[in-house]
């Protein structure tokens, strides 16, 4: 199967061929982000550095731990309003206009299949591809939210498909801002890109992806008119 659950050590793994995509609930139901790269077993949450982080935010849960922050924390959803200032991928308004949201693991399911996106182009499964949908539901019950995120597994095409967070309930009046860019651990040290004008030749170039933020941009002009 290429989709594994520990419930013992609380962790999600999908597996292909080469590569492995792990992530963990941790003490407070807060999805964690252990790992993504070659292919590997086992539980990944050593990885993850632990120190005294100070004077830095932490959930009233882990007050008494100076070791816990979200700040610090590779989050598989980080969102603003929750006590990590990086970059968040989700950003939610309320009806009095107060940033914020809180998610926390409430459950998981595991289908056969990959996931389809109704009328938008995606990666779909075949025959034999042995495709399977890790479907993870996270939820603030302050704010009466919940969140899907979907993980599309083709193993022997070595493909792991993140899709981003979508609500499936929403209580009250809420202003969903994002998601804005995920935010995990790179798997390669490089990247290529190109660039290029329509129906001109693409300039391809490589750099090296670092531990720094990198966005790749793409702009449409419309020369019809």
């Amino acid at each position: 199967m290429s989709i594994l659950v520990d419930k013992g050590a609380r962790t999600l793994t999908l597996h292909t061929c080469n590569t492995t995509y792990q992530m963990q609930v941790d003490q407070i139901g807060v999805l964690l982000h252990l790992y993504y790269g070659g292919r590997t077993d086992g539980n990944l949450d050593y990885l993850v550095s632990r120190f005294d982080r100070g004077t830095s935010a932490s959930p009233h849960q882990m007050a008494h731990d100076r070791t816990y922050s979200l700040d610090f924390l590779p989050q598989e959803c980080p969102v603003q309003g929750a006590g990590d200032t990086r970059s968040p991928l989700l950003v939610v308004r309320n009806d009095a206009g107060t940033f914020g949201c809180d998610l926390r693991y409430v459950r998981h399911v595991v289908r056969d299949g990959k996931y389809a996106l109704a009328g938008l182009p995606a990666v779909y499964a075949g025959e034999g591809d042995d495709a399977q949908t890790l479907c993870v539901t996270l939820a603030d019950a302050r704010l009466g939210l919940e969140v899907e995120l979907l993980y599309g597994v083709l193993p022997h095409l070595d493909v792991i498909c993140p899709l981003a967070p979508t609500t499936t309930r929403v209580e009250a009046f809420l202003c969903i801002l994002a998601p804005l860019w995920r935010r995990v651990a790179p798997l390669a040290t490089s990247l290529t890109s190109t660039s290029s004008v329509w129906t001109s030749r693409r300039r391809c170039a490589a750099r090296s992806s670092g531990t720094s933020a990198l966005r790749l941009w793409c702009r449409r002009v419309d020369i019809t008119g």
